[in-house]
C-alpha cells in the first residue's frame, strides 16, 4: 500500500524502493505482485523497454502459478513481446497459455486471433523477411484460415514467396491456408 501511495504521489523512486523490498520478502504472493509492479513501473518510467520488460516478467512466471494472476501475467508478456516486435514469441506465449488454461481458451483464442490479424495488417510484416513471414504464417495456419477476408493477405503472401523465388512452395502453402 505504501508503494502504491508513493507511486500515486509521483515518487517513482520511493515506490520502486518499496516494491523491491517487498519482492525480497517472505510472502510468495506479495513477492510476485511487487516484482511485477516494479517491472511495470520501470517500463512506464522508460527505465525498461517492452522487450526487457517482457523478459523480466517472464522470469516471474513461476513465482505464482495456477490462477488468473498467472494468466494475466502471461498475456501481458505476450502483449509486451508484440510491442517489442517479437511476434513469434508473442503468439507462442498465447498458444501456450491457451493449452494451460483450457477454461479460458475461448478468450485467449480471441486475443491470439486479434494479435495475429494486427500483425498481418500492420507495417510490421514489411520488416519481416519473406522467409520469416512465411514461417510465421505457416506456424499459424489455423489462424490464417479462420481470418475473415484473407484473399488480399493470400496474394501478399504469394508475392513474398515469389520474392524468395519459391513458386513451388507457394502453391501448396496457399492451398493449405485456404
Amino acid at each position: 500500500a505504501r508503494a502504491l501511495l508513493k507511486q500515486g504521489d509521483g515518487d517513482a523512486a520511493g515506490a520502486l524502493a518499496a516494491l523491491d523490498a517487498l519482492a525480497l520478502g517472505h510472502d510468495q504472493l506479495d513477492r510476485a505482485r511487487a516484482a511485477a509492479r516494479a517491472v511495470e513501473l520501470r517500463l512506464a518510467s522508460g527505465e525498461l523497454d517492452a522487450g526487457k520488460a517482457a523478459d523480466a516478467l517472464d522470469k516471474l512466471r513461476y513465482a505464482w502459478r495456477g490462477d488468473r494472476g498467472e494468466l494475466a501475467l502471461r498475456e501481458r508478456i505476450a502483449d509486451l513481446r508484440e510491442r517489442a516486435g517479437t511476434w513469434r514469441a508473442a503468439l507462442s506465449e498465447l498458444r501456450s497459455a491457451k493449452n494451460d488454461f483450457p477454461d479460458r481458451a475461448s478468450a485467449i483464442q480471441t486475443h491470439l486471433m486479434g494479435m495475429f490479424i494486427a500483425l498481418l495488417y500492420s507495417q510490421a510484416t514489411d520488416a519481416l523477411s519473406p522467409l520469416d513471414l512465411v514461417a510465421l504464417v505457416d506456424e499459424n495456419a489455423d489462424l490464417f484460415a479462420a481470418m475473415p477476408g484473407n484473399d488480399a493477405m493470400q496474394a501478399r503472401l504469394a508475392d513474398r514467396l515469389m520474392a524468395l523465388d519459391l513458386p513451388d512452395r507457394a502453391a501448396p502453402l496457399l492451398e493449405e491456408l485456404t
